[in-house]
C-alpha cells in the first residue's frame, strides 16, 4: 500500500512539473510576437501532447483506489486532451491557443488549491 502511496506522489509531481512547464510556455507564447520564435513555441507545444498522454496513462494505472488529487489531475488533463483535439481539427488559431492556455492556467490552480 505505501509503495503505491509513493508512485502516486511520484507521478503528481510529474504531472506538476508538466503543468509548470505548459503554463510557462503558454506565457511565453501570449507575450512572444516574433513569428519564427511563436512557430517553434507551437511547435513545442503539438510536441508535447505526447507526453502528456504518458503521464495520463501512468496516472490511470496507479489510481486504483481513486484518490481525489490524481482524479482532479485526470480531469484537468482531459479537459487539456480536449483542447489538443480542436487544435488538431481546425487548425491553430488565436481563439483556440487561448482556450489552451486558460485550460492550463486552470488546471495549474486547480492543482495548487490541493495542497
Amino acid at each position: 500500500m505505501k509503495n503505491n502511496e509513493q508512485f502516486q506522489l511520484s507521478a503528481l509531481v510529474i504531472a506538476g512539473s508538466w503543468i509548470e512547464n505548459m503554463y510557462i510556455t503558454t506565457y511565453i507564447l501570449a507575450t512572444n510576437n516574433t513569428i519564427n520564435s511563436r512557430e517553434v513555441i507551437i511547435s513545442e507545444l503539438n510536441n508535447q501532447k505526447y507526453y502528456l498522454n504518458k503521464i495520463n496513462e501512468l496516472l490511470i494505472i496507479l489510481n486504483q483506489e481513486n484518490n481525489p488529487y490524481v482524479v482532479k489531475v485526470l480531469e484537468s488533463f482531459s479537459a487539456i486532451n480536449t483542447c489538443y483535439a480542436n487544435l488538431e481539427s481546425t487548425g491553430i488559431n488565436e481563439i483556440n491557443l487561448k482556450e489552451f492556455k486558460l485550460k492550463i492556467q486552470e488546471a495549474r490552480n486547480n492543482l495548487s488549491r490541493n495542497k
